[in-house]
């Protein structure tokens, strides 16, 4: 066993040193932390109640109980000082949201007595800045204080068209009512982002707080047309005075050039045994107490396969209420292949009062004989050039790779969104770094298909001169993705990992025009080097719909699935139980490549959500499954959403047809084969019906030129039989 115990004060010299080699400069890694760091969220119910009976007592609660749809729950009071005048303000309610995109009911501790919300979905097009301010409290005597709630949030907050630049939230904290202190709640959520329902918040504010005796509190969001929060089980309890908790932890790839020094190039989920470099660790510690913690030690164990291998550490200094990140200085060099995981542990000489937030890990990477290089962890969101304001078609989204040793580039793996237009069109790129980023080898265009949503796909690079696809040693290069959507309201979008231990503003890379950005996702975007085998190819298209006729449920659908590997036609396919919905009560791996999904659809499966339209679709659910297709070295991974619509148009059966749309995309004019005296229905993605046909022909025609440009269903009703399939309007 190696143990190194260093002073920071080695530390800070080292950093120094971080700045070289980098071809284009190293961007600034961390930025300086605020009192957004204070606030604390629990995903898991159980562990949140556990938190709050570890800290001590209950000074104040109160679960809005007293409150009514006429009256708030007493004491608190709401206003909204938007210029505008809308009067859009927090609200009592034991119903939940009313708007189009409204909220699954919320799952609070106490939501059958009712909780607070501000709903701004609901009021759509209005501009709002929205107070909800509590009672005044007593808090004499109590030195130690921090405030705790249940929540549900989602964030929209389009910046480029929102007043309020996004759709800020805060608590704010009110002494001797005029000294008044405003944390950020959701200060690291981007377009799209939502809490778990319900999840628990603990914000430490006894430096601000503790121990006055006049002191209010205030929830406050503003924003234009947003989603939704909901809030519920308000308390005021003790706070910690000794409590150590690990944020953040990372496992950096870090380089030695020679004797000129030495630079880092970010986490890596995969490494291939050529390109393996050194390691260092750091960790995000934050004290979420009041009392100075004395000689601190944060320690790095190391384990390959789960079997020991090594130890670091470094001792600190942290202040009361702080957050520092805390590097090991001593060096980690793996040893062979395998899954390692890095475990963090922080310790003090004062005593712990929540010892299980002293540890955290393992941060896990893989380092494999395959040669594929990648950084992302997981599928959590879409990711696309148009997301950003001014992006264009031929802007592009990368990833940059370092290479200590020289290799040859064969094709990228890029992960599909699920919610991607079928038609827009991707080029996979590689570009090294210079003054500039310089292209240097791409492949030819992929036009997304049906069958590529929520999948891994691989773009091959075209070779033209012999040494195109050659990757020297020592020098960075990015992997890219160009990406071009028709300029229109369709979505040309891939996979992105907003969770993984990654050091964002160090390796991913967004170009608008000529301009050059680093983003807070990372881009699923790998490197497939010479001799890789690369993941199969799903070849079934992927389900978005479903519709099922109330009348006839429960009702049992069959999704079929495909996948293919020219090298390696033995496969096997695997359905992830973990994320298995409810109603999923059979999977089937048919041999070669083939398996089949079953699902018994009940009424329970489709009533979570409600809307009316002319279409007759009023009720409508969304769920995610996941399943892998593997060639015994690869898997391709999908992650899938898809819609259970309710119909009332008289349908029970969901077997797909012999159904052919063509084009599609289309400019105009869709032609529907094999539909002789169907009913044809197309809705709009809001559920809107924008056209239809009564008793069809054998060859139908439906023409769109009249609307926007975006995407379609096209339903088709033929007795018992009912058909849905996707279509992309691009004039």
């Amino acid at each position: 066993m190696k143990k190194f115990t260093l002073l920071s004060l080695v530390l800070v010299m080292a950093l120094g040193l971080f700045a070289q080699v980098n071809q284009r400069g190293l961007r600034q890694a961390f930025q300086e932390k605020d009192m957004s760091e204070w606030v604390e969220r629990y995903n898991n119910k159980a562990d949140f109640q556990q938190a709050i009976k570890t800290y001590g007592d209950i000074y104040f609660e109160d679960d809005f109980s007293t409150g009514t749809t006429t009256s708030l729950p007493t004491g608190w009071s709401t206003v909204d000082i938007d210029a505008n005048s809308n009067n859009l303000v927090w609200e009592w309610t034991d119903t939940g949201t009313t708007g189009q995109y409204g909220s699954a009911p919320f799952q609070s501790t106490s939501n059958t007595n009712g909780w607070m919300m501000l709903d701004s979905d609901g009021a759509g097009q209005a501009t709002y800045d929205a107070f909800l301010y509590s009672p005044s409290y007593d808090l004499t005597g109590r030195p130690y204080v921090a405030v705790v709630w249940e929540e549900y949030y989602r964030r929209w907050g389009n910046e480029a068209a929102n007043p309020y630049g996004g759709n800020p939230t805060h608590l704010g904290v009110i002494v001797d009512g005029t000294d008044t202190t405003e944390i950020e709640i959701h200060s690291t959520f981007e377009t799209g982002d939502v809490t778990d329902n319900p999840e628990g918040v603990m914000v430490n504010v006894s430096l601000i707080c503790g121990g006055e005796d006049n002191v209010q509190f205030y929830f406050r969001i503003a924003g234009l047309w947003d989603y939704w929060w909901h809030i519920d089980d308000f308390k005021i309890i003790e706070g910690a005075g000794n409590d150590l908790q690990i944020n953040e932890t990372y496992a950096l790839s870090v380089y030695q050039f020679g004797t000129s020094g030495f630079s880092w190039f970010g986490y890596y989920s995969r490494l291939p045994l050529s390109q393996v470099t050194d390691y260092f660790f750091q960790a995000d510690i934050y004290n979420n107490g009041v009392i100075d913690q004395t000689n601190a030690m944060l320690t790095v164990t190391v384990d390959i396969d789960g079997v020991y291998d090594d130890e670091v550490s470094d001792t600190i200094l942290i202040h009361e209420v702080d957050s520092l990140f805390s590097y090991v200085p001593a060096w980690y060099t793996p040893n062979g292949i395998g899954t390692y995981g890095a475990t963090f542990e922080v310790s003090q000489d004062q005593v712990e009062e929540v010892p299980e937030s002293n540890v955290a890990g393992p941060t896990e990477w893989d380092i494999t004989t395959n040669n594929i290089i990648a950084r992302d962890t997981r599928w959590t969101r879409a990711l696309g050039a148009s997301l950003y304001t001014g992006g264009s078609d031929g802007d592009l989204l990368g990833v940059s790779y370092f290479f200590p040793n020289a290799t040859e580039a064969n094709s990228l793996s890029v992960f599909i969104d699920y919610r991607s237009d079928v038609g827009t069109i991707i080029i996979g790129q590689v570009y090294y770094a210079d003054t500039d980023w310089i292209l240097q080898i791409e492949s030819e265009e992929h036009i997304i298909t049906q069958a590529d949503l929520g999948h891994w796909i691989d773009l091959p690079l075209i070779t033209i001169d012999p040494t195109d696809d050659d990757l020297d040693a020592e020098t960075e290069y990015m992997a890219a993705v160009e990406m071009y959507w028709g300029g229109g309201d369709l979505n040309c979008w891939i996979g992105a990992d907003d969770e993984g231990p990654h050091v964002y503003s160090q390796v991913t890379n967004l170009r608008i025009g000529q301009d050059w950005f680093w983003i807070s996702d990372m881009p699923m975007i790998r490197m497939n080097l010479a001799g890789s085998t690369v993941p199969p190819v799903w070849t079934s298209p992927t389900t978005d719909t479903i519709w099922v006729d109330p009348s006839a449920l429960p009702v049992t659908y069959d999704l079929s699935l495909t996948a293919m590997d020219p090298n390696i036609p033995a496969l096997s396919l695997m359905f992830d139980t973990i994320v298995m919905p409810d109603f999923v009560t059979g999977f089937t791996d048919g041999g070669s490549g083939t398996a089949t999904i079953t699902m018994t659809i009940t009424a329970d499966d489709i009533s979570t959500y409600q809307y009316t339209n002319t279409g007759g679709v009023d009720i409508y659910n969304n769920y995610g499954i996941s399943y892998y297709v593997s060639n015994g070295v690869e898997e391709n991974a999908t992650y899938n959403y898809f819609y259970i619509f309710e119909t009332t148009l008289g349908t029970s059966n969901t077997e797909v047809s012999e159904m052919v749309i063509y084009p599609n995309p289309t400019t105009s004019v869709i032609n529907i084969t094999n539909v002789e005296g169907a009913s044809i229905y197309v809705y709009n993605v809001i559920g809107e019906l924008v056209a239809s046909v009564q008793q069809a022909g054998a060859l139908s025609q439906v023409d769109l030129s009249a609307n926007a440009n975006g995407t379609y269903f096209v339903k088709v009703v033929n007795g018992n039989d009912i058909t849905t399939q996707k279509i992309n309007l691009i004039k």
